[in-house]
């Protein structure tokens, strides 16, 4: 993942960026291999952050050592912290092991591919967080396919602490050769888009390619072979045992029984509906099937299409407009055309 700093010459240019979960700095002309972030990406932290050292004395061979963080405040935007190896005697409990590179306990900030749903995945809803029927809860909106397939979760800091834990531990697990996964099973996968670790379930293995559901966060991709982790004995616990986090939820006006959604509103709900750490008062109406139907203030059917029949009429309005400003200019260059022609005939007869 990086921030794009600047861009220069335009489409034809150069993107100056610099890395987020790692030190670097890069330059790209070939705007064709920058792909934009999932929005989903915010609710994971970054894994290399900028400090202010104090009175810590470091060179290259402090690369890959590990130190204990001991915090001493914020100047200027920036957290100031000492640096003490481990088994210093000054060091106390309170400090916070770390990795040079790795500061996870101090990332307060969050980041950011059309994912779409399988609906034949199995026994998702018996191992998954639950919603209290009747009410109205805060929930966090995780991805959005369309308005009969909002995924949504109710524990944004549960969520949070789940990916830090399985970020570290997968990126620590080898790839395996021998091992090729079996439909249905949850394993670790690392996600094309954001290289990101997550907890999934697989739905075919075919070809040194593997296509998987995310429960904790609602999304489908297919990865190659080697971007999966089996989750052993050691991780059972950890990684099987505990809940799936994201609760698929159906906007009430497109409840069982109206109308599909169209293409309109698909794209219209997924431009109100954005993915961020903001949570959204979500009302629970009634659960069927493992589906929550849920009412979000501020978004109904009837309201949606109204609007989308007014910028509909809009862009026409604009088109037509476009058009006759084309049939001017095309008109103009003709007179010009025509007076050049009178001017060369008078010029002959003249001569």
């Amino acid at each position: 993942r990086a921030v794009v700093e600047k861009v220069e010459g335009g489409g034809g240019g150069c993107a100056w960026l610099h890395g987020v979960d790692h030190l670097c700095y890069l330059e790209r002309t070939h705007f064709s291999r920058l792909t934009q972030l999932p929005e989903v990406s915010m609710l994971v932290p970054v894994q290399c952050r900028t400090v202010r050292l104090v009175t810590s004395q470091l060179d290259r061979r402090a690369i890959d050592k590990v130190f204990r963080v001991r915090l001493r405040g914020e100047k200027h935007g920036f957290k100031r912290l000492e640096l003490l190896p481990v088994g210093d005697e000054n060091e106390n409990a309170r400090d916070q092991p770390c990795r040079a590179g790795d500061h996870e306990g101090l990332n307060g900030s969050l980041m950011s591919k059309p994912r779409q749903q399988n609906e034949q995945l199995k026994d998702i809803d018996n191992k998954t967080v639950k919603l209290s029927v009747g009410k109205t809860m805060d929930l966090t909106i995780l991805h959005v396919d369309s308005p009969t397939a909002v995924y949504m979760c109710p524990d944004q800091y549960q969520l949070k602490q789940f990916q830090k834990q399985l970020y570290r531990t997968a990126s620590g697990l080898q790839f395996d050769p021998e091992f090729v996964p079996t439909t249905d099973a949850i394993v670790l996968a690392r996600s094309l888009m954001d290289s990101n670790w997550y907890r999934v379930k697989v739905i075919s293995c075919t070809e040194g390619r593997v296509r998987f559901f995310c429960p904790d966060f609602g999304f489908s991709e297919e990865v190659p072979l080697d971007n999966i982790r089996r989750i052993n004995s050691r991780l059972s616990e950890t990684f099987l045992s505990k809940e799936f986090l994201a609760c698929r939820c159906v906007l009430s006006d497109w409840r069982e029984g109206t109308d599909p959604p169209t293409e309109v509103e698909i794209s219209a709900i997924k431009k109100i509906l954005r993915v961020s750490a903001n949570k959204v008062q979500t009302r629970v109406m009634s659960k069927r099937d493992g589906v929550y139907v849920v009412d979000i203030q501020g978004v109904s059917r009837e309201e949606l299409n109204t609007e989308g029949e007014v910028e509909r009429g809009e862009t026409g309005v604009k088109e037509e407009l476009a058009r006759l400003k084309m049939e001017m200019e095309m008109l103009k260059l003709e007179i010009a055309n025509k007076d050049r022609t009178d001017v060369i005939c008078t010029v002959h007869c003249i001569v």
